[in-house]
């Protein structure tokens, strides 16, 4: 799997000890789009680390990439990239929310139509729009991904649409 975000999670979504979201999706599977399909996880780790699966210690895994321009190169040509980004308060509806889909905490914005995933009730995290240009993740035709905790955080899920 690639490994798409580390988010710290804010107090409102600490149920149980939990401080850090890891958001992975399997490179070009069909499935990742469902959020039970077993094609993408999000571990949830508390401030006490107890692994329930087992793991492997790794220097390096499948990361975030972005498309970089080669001159002659027959086909596309990527580079590995690391990301970080400024939280900054939008108005909604405001012509700034205009602009991008990627949004944390809040309501989604929903693309098609609404889609909670099953077995909740979830709290909203976050959203993700692959549209914007700043890295190469497959969601799709412009798409967008959305990332719900459970209410009693003990599971979370990661799907996405697209147009």
């Amino acid at each position: 799997m690639r490994f798409i975000a580390q988010v710290r999670l804010p107090d409102s979504l600490r149920v149980g000890g939990q401080q850090m979201a890891y958001i992975f999706m399997t490179d070009y599977a069909d499935g990742t789009y469902d959020p039970d399909a077993g094609e993408n996880a999000i571990i949830l780790q508390p401030a006490k680390f107890e692994p329930i699966v087992q793991c492997a210690a790794s220097a390096m895994g499948p990361t975030l990439q972005r498309p970089i321009d080669v001159p002659g190169a027959k086909r596309r040509e990527f580079e590995d990239t690391e990301l970080a980004v400024t939280l900054r308060d939008v108005e909604p509806g405001g012509p700034e929310s205009e602009q991008t889909m990627s949004q944390f905490l809040g309501e989604p914005r929903w693309l098609q139509n609404e889609e909670v995933p099953r077995g909740g009730p979830w709290r909203f995290l976050m959203q993700i729009d692959s549209a914007e240009g700043q890295y190469d993740v497959n969601f799709g035709d412009a798409g967008v991904a959305y990332v719900f905790i459970a209410e009693d955080g003990t599971q979370a899920r990661f799907f996405w649409q697209c147009m």
